[in-house]
């Protein structure tokens, strides 16, 4: 290539990604985030863990969006499980220590279904995929509240409010899923 060639592709190049950033094509992403927010029961929620998650993850379609929300939902049950982790550790009540220890198995099975829902949505096997949340995520989410309140025992400050955010990351994703076409 000479040098005339060289300057040309660079121009290419730049017209390309100023194409690609254009306020235009941000306002399509924007479209699409604000109208699968908007079938959810708390939207603001919904993009404000989709804008935390475009940096590392492109919105172009319906889908992506989805795949924000299971992402959200995978950095806040990674919270409440570390945090499970390390209060099961310190834990000097026998009954305190099975219990938290039972919540981080269950919190173990709903990183997996995360996973696995996010693998069912990249496959547009919307279906399938909550059918994983309704038959692995949310029983294993409500298995260890359920357990603490049978135990007794206060809930641990860790697992205070955490599962019930990750519980509304899914519940969003569900109810995007629902009405998603394949």
């Amino acid at each position: 290539m000479n040098f005339n060639q060289n300057i040309l592709v660079i121009f290419a190049i730049i017209f390309i990604t100023c194409l690609i950033n254009s306020p235009s094509t941000q306002a399509t992403d924007q479209r699409i985030v604000d109208r699968m927010c908007g079938v959810t029961n708390i939207p603001e929620v919904c993009q404000s863990c989709v804008r935390d998650t475009r940096p590392t993850y492109e919105v172009n379609q319906d889908m992506d969006v989805i795949i924000c929300m299971l992402r959200c939902a995978l950095n806040d049950n990674q919270h409440l499980l570390s945090g499970a982790i390390i209060y099961a550790r310190e834990a000097t009540n026998v009954t305190v220590k099975t219990v938290v220890n039972g919540c981080v198995e269950n919190y173990t099975h709903v990183r997996f279904g995360i996973m696995k829902t996010q693998m069912l949505t990249k496959e547009r096997s919307y279906a399938d995929a909550k059918d994983v949340i309704d038959t692995l995520v949310y029983p294993n989410m409500t298995a260890c509240d359920h357990a603490i309140a049978q135990s007794g025992i206060p809930m641990p400050p860790p697992l205070f409010g955490g599962s019930i955010v990750v519980a509304s990351d899914f519940n969003m994703a569900r109810q995007m899923l629902s009405v998603i076409k394949a």
